[in-house]
């Protein structure tokens, strides 16, 4: 797997705090703790995974996650470099745009941000953290935007991810040019997730 130096001084992430003075610690290098390896969420608690509105605060560390999530497909690191911009969350947005974070013993480890321009309404990000893909929270933080979202959930999908869509009910309704070096052919799905589907993911 790629590793992906963000940028800015060298360091542990800062704990931030969360809606209703939730206490929300980062993880150093995006690694899970070492008493979670090879464990699944659900298998903690039913209660233990909790999804909170997120805190412009949370900026820095929530975009540290989209980048560290973006690298885990194997992308080069000039390739994530020049997706910065897009993978960047600001405290504007998070003002602006529902955004919630997925949230196990205190520490981060995904979230979402939707736009909502009316019925059809669009996913702009979805992200967890690598040692916590397939463990459920992919699917729990997509059913809570369903709960936001307008009839119809848009999703510019990155083409490693359009199988988790699939299996949580989402279809491909068109396909998106988008090239990078090595590959001229790429494409971004473009999936739609209807409100009332039932999810069955296991992201």
């Amino acid at each position: 797997m790629h590793t992906f130096r963000w940028p800015g001084p060298a360091g542990d992430w800062v704990g931030e705090k969360g809606r209703g003075d939730q206490q929300v610690s980062e993880l150093p290098s995006g690694h899970a703790p070492k008493s979670y390896f090879g464990r699944s969420v659900t298998g903690e608690s039913p209660s233990s995974l909790r999804i909170l509105r997120a805190d412009p605060g949370q900026a820095e560390p929530l975009s540290r996650i989209s980048v560290l999530a973006k690298s885990h497909w194997g992308y080069a690191e000039d390739i994530i470099a020049s997706w910065l911009p897009e993978l960047t969350i600001t405290p504007e947005s998070i003002t602006t745009h529902p955004t919630f974070t997925a949230l196990l013993n205190q520490v981060t480890i995904g979230f979402y941000q939707l736009d909502l321009p009316g019925p059809r309404s669009t996913l702009g990000h979805l992200w967890v953290l690598p040692d916590y893909m397939g463990r459920g929270v992919g699917r729990a933080l997509l059913q809570h935007a369903m709960k936001h979202a307008g009839e119809t959930l848009l999703i510019d999908s990155d083409p490693y991810a359009e199988a988790f869509y699939i299996a949580c009910g989402a279809t491909r309704v068109a396909t998106i040019p988008a090239a990078i070096d090595g590959n001229p052919d790429r494409f971004l799905p473009r999936m739609e997730l209807r409100l009332n589907h039932q999810l069955t993911g296991s992201q």
